[in-house]
């Protein structure tokens, strides 16, 4: 029950979608009231054909502004109100063929949609207090309807009903909604986490580049050294082959020499 009439808690509709319905609710709303204006007038319901020119005249501006993506403030509010206005004088003045009560049935609808279950719920209330108040006067004769005596007594339960479906649509959508933003904040969280993962990640990369690059020099230095080492033994090593053989010459010449002093002697 808490739910029907507060909404959920999470839900903050996106601006410009808000935005986007209120414009072709406003061009709908011109459409709709230039024509029926016409309609009105030409079958001698001058004042409201007039009324309605003037609710349009009021709608243009908005319409203008919202094409150039400079809304009002309030501009949903200011929406509603103007509907409130046409509603009512529909409710009071009937139309063509008595129909003007019916177009309220379409108020709930536009409320809830605009305004969201919450608030929708007390712009549906002022709504019922005003018709409320006009019955009460055609009650006491201040003015009289046109509509029948079970017109009058049925159409409020049509609109509790109609109110009861525009709720359960925006229900259901801003369960929608409130499930996409809480997906939508999981997947900006796990993107963090994942960026927090990818920063560790470089980070150790770059340090154990670091490490094999230092751990690369050192085994260079050594090979160098190494190879240095082996190349001097080599030297070394050529050098006492040489001293041998140079050893063992001096000693074959110096024996040929004494045996050939000998000989002499």
């Amino acid at each position: 029950m808490k739910l029907l009439f507060a909404g959920y808690e999470n839900y903050s509709p996106d601006d410009n979608s808000q935005h986007a319905v209120l414009f072709l609710l406003l061009c709908l709303a011109i459409s709709v009231s230039s024509f029926f204006s016409v309609v009105n007038y030409l079958h001698g319901h001058q004042w409201l054909a007039w009324f309605q020119v003037v609710i349009c005249a009021a709608f243009v501006p908005m319409a203008i502004r919202g094409y150039r993506r400079n809304w009002l403030p309030k501009s949903r509010a200011i929406f509603m109100c103007l509907a409130f206005l046409m509603f009512a004088a529909l409710f009071v003045d009937g139309g063509i063929g008595n129909t003007g009560i019916y177009w309220s049935l379409l108020f709930p609808f536009l409320v809830f949609l605009l305004m969201g279950v919450r608030l929708g719920w007390r712009w549906v209330t002022a709504f019922v207090v005003c018709d409320a108040v006009l019955l009460g006067l055609h009650g006491l004769h201040v003015f009289d309807f046109t509509y029948s005596d079970d017109t009058l007594l049925y159409t409020p339960a049509m609109f509790f009903c109609f109110t009861i479906i525009a709720c359960a649509f925006q229900l259901q959508l801003e369960r929608r909604q409130t499930e996409l933003q809480q997906t939508n904040l999981e997947l900006i969280k796990s993107e963090g986490e994942l960026r927090h993962v990818k920063g560790n990640l470089e980070q150790m990369v770059q340090k154990r580049t670091h490490q094999l690059k230092m751990i690369n020099e050192k085994l260079s230095r050594e090979v160098d050294e190494k190879i240095e080492a082996l190349q001097q033994k080599e030297f070394a090593e050529i050098k006492y082959e040489h001293a041998q053989k140079m050893e063992s010459l001096g000693t074959l010449v110096g024996g040929i020499a004494h045996d050939f002093n000998n000989m002499l002697s």
